[in-house]
């Protein structure tokens, strides 16, 4: 008996042994290819670090955020219609019940035009926290656009076209300033889908202001479309490449961090996976945490790089997404956007944008 239990003992020890010894070996030789990927980054320039997205300090007199912050607090707009195409004949069936929305939410007007005269914008959010900063308020945000679209069409309906096209003008920076304009990198790709949302209320009236030929004088306005256009460019690979730099980071910061895993980690894996295979990778991830998460991490930059080089030669939308072979990355499943979906609705914004501009430059430079 003595003999089996030190045999048994001893089959023990040798197999952690080995799980250690593998372990020591997959961390190492990751380690590596990590590296890799990691220096290739750097060399060509690209996003590598958080301090890349942090925007530089302002003088507070002259920050116009403060003055968003308070706007997308007081928004208070819960009607309208869900699609920008029925806001005109939602606006025309429902004038009256907007009409006392409009006047509940005078002071955010009021602040977004505080916000347009202040020469910057810088949001004092929690950059260095990366993926696990908190947010601004977007669904707000998002009500902000309506409404002023809305205001735009008010405006139009009481016979002032100057003060409907300031409102889209407002509504133009406001946008900007969604997409982090003022940081080194521009935004991540949370930030450039809410302006692309956004920027489909704002545009609706100016759409029907150009149909109509009303007549005001736009010149500030294509100053800001001209400026939206500009900081478009490329906007999309560099919100990928904020994108991979969030998710790198935080694989890093789950390397080095000691104990479990956080309690959200694994929330994601409920529905997702069947019932075997979930408490396989569980175990996996927990028994080989480094090497687990260096694989996933490897996986994703590559993978990421793959996305970022068909951007380049516009062969993105060929790409599978998400990629074969996620569902064996935890983490990877869970950071992989839907970049797809979201590089046609950029896209189609650039369009949007571009045919705005050219029908108000069409008309005398955008002059009544």
């Amino acid at each position: 008996m003595k003999i089996m239990k030190s045999a048994a003992l001893t089959v023990v020890l040798l197999l952690a042994l080995l799980v250690v010894f593998v372990e020591h070996m997959s961390t190492s030789l990751l380690s590596g290819k990590v590296a890799r990927e990691l220096d290739s980054i750097r060399q060509k320039g690209e996003i590598s670090s958080i301090e890349q997205t942090i925007p530089p300090q302002i003088p507070p007199e002259e920050n116009g955020a403060p003055y968003y912050v308070a706007a997308m607090d007081l928004i208070n707009y819960a009607t309208g219609p869900n699609k920008t195409e029925d806001l005109r004949d939602y606006f025309s069936h429902n004038r009256a019940e907007l009409r006392e929305q409009l006047k509940k939410n005078h002071k955010v007007f009021k602040l977004l035009k505080e916000a347009y005269n202040q020469p910057w914008c810088r949001f004092n959010l929690q950059y260095e926290e990366g993926v696990e900063m908190r947010p601004l308020n977007f669904k707000a945000a998002r009500r902000i656009a309506q409404i002023t679209a809305v205001k735009a069409y008010e405006d139009l309906e009481n016979g002032k076209p100057q003060d409907a096209a300031d409102d889209c003008m407002y509504g133009l920076r406001f946008l900007r300033e969604l997409g982090q304009r003022g940081t080194p990198s521009g935004g991540a790709l949370i930030n450039l889908m809410i302006n692309v949302a956004c920027q489909k209320w704002i545009l609706n009236p100016l759409q029907y202001m150009v149909e109509k030929g009303v007549k005001a004088d736009y010149s500030r306005v294509l100053a800001e479309l001209n400026l939206l256009q500009e900081e478009k460019e490329n906007s999309f690979h560099r919100a990928l490449e904020v994108e991979r730099m969030l998710g790198t980071d935080y694989l890093e910061k789950l390397k080095a961090r000691k104990g479990d895993f956080p309690p959200a980690f694994f929330a994601g894996l409920a529905g997702g996976y069947p019932k075997y295979y979930r408490i396989f990778l569980v175990a996996k991830y927990q028994i080989a945490r480094k090497s687990s998460i260096l694989a996933d991490e490897l996986f994703y930059l590559q993978f990421m790089r793959s996305a970022l080089t068909a951007i380049e030669s516009g062969k993105l939308p060929l790409m599978e997404n998400p990629p074969r072979g996620t569902d064996k990355y935890l983490i990877s499943s869970a950071l992989i956007p839907n970049f797809i979906r979201a590089y046609k609705q950029n896209s189609q914004a650039v369009k949007d944008l571009e045919n705005v501009k050219s029908e108000l430059l069409g008309r005398g430079k955008g002059k009544p």
